[in-house]
């Protein structure tokens, strides 16, 4: 009898260990790339009053989320480049992460890449402490002050906006894509003579 209770007691306990990796897997599944500027000019400044880079970070499951030991990247080589430290992520939050080459991992302070973002485009990465990669961001041009973020938050296609919103939910207008300057046939200038303009 007391065999059985002590099978029983730890199919129990494996259970309820696997059914806890599985909820965790999950739930880091749901802590997203939500919102990256590549080229901060007048946007938001961070606490030293410099205009960095940013990529914001959003968990939008019904429970909190360790971060602990996750990486964000430019680089496929080196996923955990910038490694997160002890921070947990609540459920909605958006959690802001400054791309400013400054290296701070402070969990009570705002936190700071050891790299920044080329405007003209690489790809970010976000890995979970397993080295399971969760989320990425295609190298993909950003103009300046100019985001790409999600809409709806957590789920949707990444879009561009023009009024960014660092730290909090994506509610202005979405971009689906730029379209690249029209190239003129002449250069400006006074013309004597009639042409034929082209516009591509």
């Amino acid at each position: 009898m007391r065999f059985i209770y002590l099978k029983c007691l730890s199919f129990v306990i494996v259970a309820v260990l696997l059914c806890s990796l599985i909820s965790d897997g999950l739930y880091a599944q749901q802590v997203v790339l939500n919102e990256i500027m590549a080229s901060n000019n007048s946007i938001i400044a961070d606490e030293d009053g410099d205009y960095e880079d940013w990529i914001e970070i959003h968990n939008y499951s019904d429970s909190a989320v360790s971060l602990a030991g996750y990486g964000l990247s430019d680089d496929y080589d080196n996923p955990f480049r910038w490694m997160f430290p002890e921070i947990t992520i609540q459920p909605g939050e958006f959690l802001l992460v400054w791309a400013s080459n400054k290296d701070r991992a402070d969990p009570a302070a705002p936190l700071h890449t050891n790299f920044a973002i080329a405007s003209a485009g690489e790809e970010i990465l976000l890995t979970a402490a397993d080295s399971t990669r969760i989320d990425e961001l295609p190298l993909t041009e950003i103009p300046t002050d100019m985001s790409i973020g999600r809409q709806p938050d957590g789920t949707g296609e990444w879009v561009y906006f023009e009024e960014p919103t660092p730290g909090a939910a994506n509610t202005t207008q979405g971009i689906s894509g730029l379209l690249e300057p029209p190239v003129f046939s002449h250069s400006p200038g006074f013309y004597t003579e009639p042409f034929e303009l082209e516009i591509t």
